[in-house]
């Protein structure tokens, strides 16, 4: 079954919420039918007030890449007093010091902790 040329129609239509995933740009993994993951990352930053919590296996940033706009707007976030919590995967905190988190500290009501997730 060739499933590559299936054109998914999907609902997922919960008020509050909205259904978004990150494939591989070099994949054909990607849903036309959804937004891009980026774009409602940025926008849900650049829209929060309070606190924003993540939690996920790892971060890894290329400069230029579409995560890198993602970065700048959590980091404007994080100016504008907005408090940041990262829960990342123990396995998942080697790759998390390529980014230079430690400016971030300095400047920003951020919390990043590490945690066994997965077994």
């Amino acid at each position: 079954m060739n499933v590559s040329h299936h054109a998914a129609n999907a609902r997922f239509e919960v008020p509050g919420y909205e259904l978004v995933y990150s494939a591989p740009l070099e994949t054909q993994l990607q849903n036309d039918d959804l937004r891009d993951s980026a774009e409602v990352w940025r926008q849900m930053f650049a829209q929060a007030r309070q606190r924003i919590d993540i939690a996920q296996f790892y971060v890894m940033n290329r400069p230029g890449s579409r995560l890198d706009a993602v970065l700048a707007e959590l980091r404007r976030a994080g100016e504008r007093g907005v408090q940041i919590r990262l829960l990342l995967e123990r396995k998942g905190c080697a790759i998390r010091r390529r980014i230079r988190w430690s400016s971030w500290r300095r400047s920003h009501s951020w919390n990043c902790a590490c945690s066994t997730i997965s077994r």
